[in-house]
């Protein structure tokens, strides 16, 4: 080997990052070195906007409103009642009647609730129906007319079923 070629090859692998060719590491020998152009950027024209001209709005005239005087009213004497001939009506007084709560007619039959004259499974319906509520009256199953729907009821129904 060429001592002279040798010496490059050292020198160049050495200082192959200082220049920038890390290529030359893995090559035996090169007949000639020649530099390499990095591509330079060239700068990228960005499109300005262009002016344009907004059109000026035009001024259109309000009218202004005139003023119109309004007339003053002119006081004129209010005329006096004339008293009547006629007699003014007097209230005629007003008895209120309160309704009265008529106590319905029991059934012939205690333990009837629709009033059929037999003491049937219709009616059991009638006390289950309205059953734990306080309600008067044997058409709701209150047989007893205590005010409340319950078990004495029940057996009223029930000692007069079939009849």
């Amino acid at each position: 080997m060429n001592p002279r070629r040798y010496f490059c090859c050292i020198f160049l692998l050495l200082f192959s990052s200082v220049l920038a060719v890390p290529d030359l590491i893995h090559a035996q020998i090169l007949p000639s070195v020649t530099s390499t152009k990095t591509p330079t950027k060239t700068p990228t024209r960005t499109p300005t906007p262009s002016l344009t001209r907004t059109p000026t709005p035009t001024r259109t005239p309000t009218p202004t409103p005139s003023l119109t005087r309004t007339p003053t009213p002119s006081k004129t004497p209010t005329p006096l009642p004339l008293p009547s001939k006629t007699p003014t009506p007097t209230p005629t007084p007003v008895i209120l009647v309160s309704p009265t709560h008529t106590p319905t007619p029991t059934p012939a039959v205690p333990g009837d609730a629709n009033g059929d004259g037999h003491v049937n499974g219709l009616d059991y319906l009638i006390w289950l129906t309205y059953y734990g509520q306080t309600i008067s009256g044997p058409e709701y199953g209150d047989f007893n007319n205590n005010g409340a729907v319950n078990g004495a009821d029940y057996l009223i129904w029930l000692s007069n079923y079939g009849i």
